[in-house]
């Protein structure tokens, strides 16, 4: 039973790629800012689409920023839980 419970580990290499997979699809994300060079215009309907254009880019800044903390807090996790898997087998080897 002790040599079973010892091979539950996280597959840090395939966690790490996934990650790594991760950061790779939130740097797609990073486009260059939306700077309109259109302000001389008087005409509504482009200023509401200029507007429209800017508030689509604030969100998506704030969603690369929360990608960007989850990936660190996803991070974070499987460092801890490989380290939680050594304590584990490392118990279960005294078993």
């Amino acid at each position: 039973m002790g040599d079973l419970m010892s091979k539950i580990e996280l597959n840090k290499p395939v966690f790490d790629a996934t990650v790594s997979q991760l950061q790779d699809a939130n740097r797609e994300l990073s486009t260059p800012k939306f700077d309109p060079n259109i302000n001389k215009t008087t005409l509504k309907s482009i200023k509401e689409q200029l507007d429209t254009f800017k508030e689509l880019d604030r969100v998506l800044q704030e969603y690369q920023d929360l990608l960007e903390l989850d990936t660190l807090t996803l991070i974070d996790t499987g460092n801890k839980l490989v380290e939680r898997d050594t304590q584990i087998a490392s118990f279960a080897k005294k078993l």
